[in-house]
């Protein structure tokens, strides 16, 4: 592993960082090199792949976007990041597949229905509007685990119970949101991976700004405050440009006003 990632450093340094692309492969090689136990299966349009181990329930998301922000802001540390994330991965296999389901690692997330449709029936949903619906997952520090029926039987939770402890989970796992300006928008992001559980907690707000979103990936999205009648429809028209130029995780764009949200596909308006 030295090695490699050594004639990897030498590329880096000329380019100054490994595009997300070639250090996606790396950790990817990396993981089944190390834990060739696991299967490996790359997610469309997604950053990371999903992560099971056959012969047992163990199955969940191996997102990379967190370790590789810690990378861009300390790349001398390559090898450390990616041993310390195997490692990590390596324990939630060992820890999960055995395991009752932990109630206080439980937390709600919006999803796109055609990851719903990829994923199974058999997934625990609410709708929320739009294209998007909510989905009930446990979180580790490496993956997401979607959460079945059949999971909350041993720790005697119904669903709507489960979702409600997700909720109040959320509220604090959530940690921090980061903003980047871009021309009149925020850029967020989550360094907890958790971003998406954002508007759903704000949909639980009577207090919240009329906002509008666009949700870039499972842990990012734009938005634009309504403060003026162009922010939305600026944001709008991003969207549509951006859904024409590649796939795009929601096909629609998410308005909050008067404390609810609600959907509006860009190219209809």
């Amino acid at each position: 592993m030295k090695k490699l990632i050594g004639r990897l450093l030498g590329r880096q340094r000329e380019s100054d960082h490994l595009d997300p692309q070639a250090f996606g492969n790396l950790l990817l090689q990396e993981m089944s090199q190390t834990l060739p136990d696991l299967r490996y299966e790359p997610i469309e349009d997604d950053f990371g792949v999903m992560v099971s181990m056959p012969g047992t329930d163990f199955q969940g998301q191996a997102y990379f976007g967190n370790v590789y922000q810690a990378y861009l802001k300390q790349p001398d540390q390559l090898d450390d990041l990616i041993a310390n994330y195997i490692h990590t991965l390596a324990q939630a296999a060992a820890a999960q597949a055995p395991q009752d389901t932990d109630i206080e690692k439980l937390v709600v997330l919006l999803r796109p229905q055609a990851y719903i449709e990829v994923a199974g029936d058999e997934l625990i949903t609410r709708p929320f509007t739009g294209d998007m619906c909510m989905v009930l997952m446990e979180d580790s520090s490496t993956s997401l685990r979607s959460i079945k029926a059949e999971d909350l039987s041993p720790i005697g939770l119904t669903e709507e119970d489960a979702f409600e402890r997700a909720l109040e989970n959320l509220h604090h796992m959530i940690g921090p949101l980061t903003t980047e300006d871009l021309s009149g928008m925020k850029f967020v992001t989550a360094e907890s991976g958790l971003a998406l559980g954002q508007p759903i907690l704000e949909a639980r707000q009577t207090n919240a700004p009329p906002k509008a979103i666009f949700i870039h990936d499972r842990n990012a999205y734009f938005e634009v405050t309504l403060d003026t009648p162009e922010a939305g429809e600026m944001l709008l028209q991003y969207a549509d440009a951006l859904m024409a130029r590649e796939e795009t995780f929601s096909n629609m764009v998410l308005f909050f006003e008067e404390g609810e949200w609600r959907a509006v596909t860009p190219s209809a308006t």
